[in-house]
């Protein structure tokens, strides 16, 4: 959908990897740190290159994905049927690709005027998820503001308009949508959900925890600096809460009394 000054409307990405600069101080006097981060940034451009999630699926043609140094963008068309849990996907998709290296995501996603194509991307949509990545999200979450959430409100109600009825965005871990509400009214992305819910991976539900706990664990021990880790241990406390009603008993992640 174009509008008269050549933008369209897309669902748009910021997202941002959390301790870079940590991770930079670290390259002075410790090599392997350059040629972890150096894997680390490939994987980003390589997702933002492919067609393919990690499981073979492909993702849709209008997909826009644009990495530069620590950050990448993903928009997709807002009148695409399917475009919002998409976008979610590949965002969940990412964060445990990256969680295998340690490295925890912060972002935000937003609705708007957007030109993006070819690795150029500018607009509105794109400033406003910025600004939700650096001043509201804080934690390692990704934040959705109300256009997009609404966005995906309408997509549950075409696709699923007798359980769309009787859902809200304070979701129960299984509920099948990817949005919850934090404490400080926040809609973020439930990055658990799909393991919860038993969504077909190449490993079992428990598996995929398993995983997300030892990639929680590696991002904890490497947060050295002390806010740094707070936003890190935001992580593992939903991890936490989201492992309590898991059919297979998984140990929660020791985290320091506050």
């Amino acid at each position: 959908m174009k509008d008269y000054d050549g933008y369209d409307q897309r669902l748009c990405a910021f997202l941002d990897l959390l301790g870079f600069r940590a991770a930079v101080d670290r390259m002075s006097h410790d090599p392997s740190e350059f040629s972890r981060m150096r894997r680390i940034l490939t994987t980003l451009h390589e997702h933002a290159r492919s067609r393919k999630r990690p499981d073979g699926s492909v993702v849709f043609y209008s997909r826009e994905m644009t990495a530069f140094s620590d950050s990448l963008v993903i928009s997709y068309p807002i009148n695409e049927v399917g475009c919002t849990r998409s976008l979610f996907e590949d965002i969940i998709w990412l964060f445990r690709e990256l969680l295998t290296a340690g490295v925890v995501l912060r972002g935000g996603v937003s609705v708007g005027r957007l030109y993006h194509a070819g690795g150029v991307v500018f607009g509105d949509a794109m400033v406003r998820a910025y600004h939700l990545e650096s001043k509201v999200a804080d934690y390692a979450r990704v934040v959705v503001d109300e256009e997009a959430a609404k966005a995906e409100t309408v997509l549950a109600l075409k696709l699923e308009p007798i359980a769309a009825t009787v859902r809200s965005w304070n979701l129960s871990k299984n509920a099948g949508l990817l949005l919850r509400v934090d404490s400080d009214n926040c809609k973020f992305i439930d990055l658990f959900e799909q393991a919860l819910a038993s969504v077909p991976f190449p490993e079992s539900g428990n598996q995929q925890l398993m995983n997300i706990r030892q990639g929680i664990m590696e991002a904890l021990n490497r947060a050295d600096i002390p806010k740094h880790r707070a936003k890190v241990e935001w992580l593992a406390s939903r991890f936490n809460e989201a492992i309590e009603d898991f059919p297979e008993k998984i140990s929660p992640i020791p985290l320091e009394d506050r």
